[in-house]
Formats: structure tokens, C-alpha cells, sequence
């Protein structure tokens, strides 16, 4: 307190100013910025997702069957190689005869929804169950399917 004793009242109010210009500067840095991160976050999501829903959209609009092509591949290739395509991780595939089961890591529900679009279309596959199970952080999913032939 000695300290604080000897300052004049000029060097306190300059003192007081100061504590309260890095207060604010740290309130700033540590609350303002974050925030304004997860908003522009948030606003990339929205935007992906309504594009998203746009092209979706746009193919139950269009009349055109889906699943029309197809592909003479093993379906455990197929799933790889488009899994990859879009940057998704498949944590495990079990394949049958004409059919397989497959679970992916958590993934944005804005990249597993064109995966699937693009299985039915390009490859004829078809999707027999589907569960998608929200995760902790925003837009992500946990994805696990049944596909035939």
C-alpha cells in the first residue's frame, strides 16, 4: 500500500487509466475476438449448408431418376475411393454379398449429404438405413449406413 501512498493524485488517476485501458484491451482479445470467430464460423456453415440444400433441392426438383447408373466395382471400393473423394474417414466397413455396412468419423453434415447424393447417382448404390446422430461441435455428424446394389 506504500506503494500507492507515494504516487501523486496525478500518477494514480494515469495508474487507474492505464489498468483499465489493458482491462478493456484484454476483454477485447479474450471474449470480443473469439466470438466474432465462431460467428464468421457459424456464417460459413449456414452458407454450406444452404448450398447444400440448393443442390439437393435442385435434384428432387430436376424429375431425373436417381441411382440410374451402375457401377460393376465391389461396393467396398466404390465407398473407399468416394469416401476419400469428399475427405471423409470411413472407421469401419463390413462388407456381404451385395451390400455393406459402413460408420464414418464424425464428418460435416454438409459433405456427408453429397457423398450420399453422389453414391445413388453415380453408382447405382442404394441406401437401405441411414443414422445421423448430431455431435458436440456444430454441423458435425456421426454417420452410419446400410447400401445395396
Amino acid at each position: 500500500m506504500m506503494f500507492w501512498a507515494q504516487r501523486t493524485p496525478r500518477e494514480k488517476w494515469l495508474l487507474v487509466t492505464l489498468a483499465g485501458t489493458l482491462l478493456l484491451y484484454g476483454m477485447v482479445i479474450g471474449l470480443w475476438q473469439p466470438l466474432l470467430q465462431k460467428r464468421d464460423a457459424a456464417f460459413a456453415d449456414i452458407g454450406r449448408y444452404t448450398s447444400a440444400h440448393a443442390e439437393i433441392s435442385a435434384i428432387a426438383a430436376s424429375g431425373l431418376p436417381v441411382g440410374t447408373a451402375v457401377s460393376d466395382q465391389p461396393i467396398p471400393t466404390i465407398l473407399a475411393d468416394s469416401a476419400a473423394l469428399f475427405q471423409l474417414t470411413i472407421r469401419r466397413l463390413q462388407p456381404t454379398a451385395d451390400a455393406a455396412e459402413v460408420s464414418l468419423d464424425d464428418a460435416a453434415f454438409a459433405d456427408v449429404l453429397p457423398w450420399l447424393e453422389m453414391l445413388e447417382r453415380d453408382h447405382g448404390l442404394h441406401i437401405t438405413a441411414l443414422t445421423l446422430t448430431r455431435r458436440p461441435e456444430p454441423g458435425q455428424v456421426a454417420t452410419t449406413l446400410s447400401i445395396t446394389r
